[in-house]
């Protein structure tokens, strides 16, 4: 079973519905492509219904809806935020859809239905035109090689792809924000600037922190770890324990 332990009840409402949003040089798969497409990847091939605007594709027990997206799909924003390996100015082209739950979206993301929208979205990377993927819930998109490789590596049982299904920004002060970890862990990530750590190994640290939430869960007092490769930090909850704010513990 790939990382994730599912806190996804904790503000999973919140969440948007919309899954994966994926970009297409030229037109994206209709549903006899898309059929095509999930029978390579091992589904049933009976599995989408509806039309070429709004396909519905049945497996694993889930209902995912493929359609047509927009600029407003992604919240707070008409873009991704963050980016990991393309450029934000490709994403100007092509053609876009998204993959959505069906069935009840209050409920919010599950990680059984996570891992099956990805998988969904690793088959229809197998188009030719296909070129970028993005993540609503982190405000994030990747390049199809990246996509590829970290959702393949997780769906094989591999690390949890923290940058990707988890977006990272830096605010005016420097501070790198996540966005999307909440979904996996109930927490948003903090990383204060610092002068001994360069904006390389901030992410570095924040991969490995990442991975250690989705693992273990929530933290909910003070404590401090160690990172390999990077030493000691602090953690610390706040803002009522939905943020948690990792720093170096000084050297004296």
């Amino acid at each position: 079973m790939p990382e994730g332990r599912g806190y996804f009840a904790k503000g999973a409402g919140a969440a948007p519905s919309i899954g994966y949003v994926l970009w297409f040089d030229g037109a994206a798969p209709d549903r006899r492509k898309l059929a095509d497409l999930l029978a390579l990847a091992g589904f049933d091939a009976d599995s989408v219904s509806g039309n070429d605007s709004d396909m519905v594709v049945s497996v694993d027990g889930h209902r995912l809806l493929v359609s047509k997206a927009s600029d407003g799909d992604w919240p707070g924003c008409d873009r991704p935020q963050s980016h990991f390996d393309i450029r934000p100015d490709l994403l100007e082209k092509g053609e876009t859809v998204k993959i959505a739950l069906v069935d009840d979206p209050g409920r919010g993301w599950t990680l059984e239905s996570v891992l099956t929208a990805s998988r969904l979205a690793l088959a229809m990377a197998a188009d030719e035109g296909f070129f970028a993927a993005g993540w609503v819930p982190a405000s994030a998109a990747m390049s199809a090689d990246y996509f590829v490789k970290v959702i393949t590596g997780w769906l094989g049982g591999g690390a949890f792809p923290a940058l990707g299904l988890v977006g990272m920004t830096a605010d005016a002060g420097g501070t790198l924000v996540s966005t999307g970890l909440s979904l996996f862990c109930g927490q948003e990530l903090t990383i204060p600037a610092s002068s001994d750590l360069s904006g390389l190994d901030r992410a570095r640290v924040a991969i490995r922190f990442i991975n250690y939430l989705v693992v273990n869960g929530p933290v909910e007092h003070e404590d401090t770890i160690e990172i390999e490769g990077y030493g000691g930090f602090e953690i610390a909850p706040f803002a009522n324990g939905s943020k948690i704010n990792l720093k170096r513990t000084p050297i004296f």
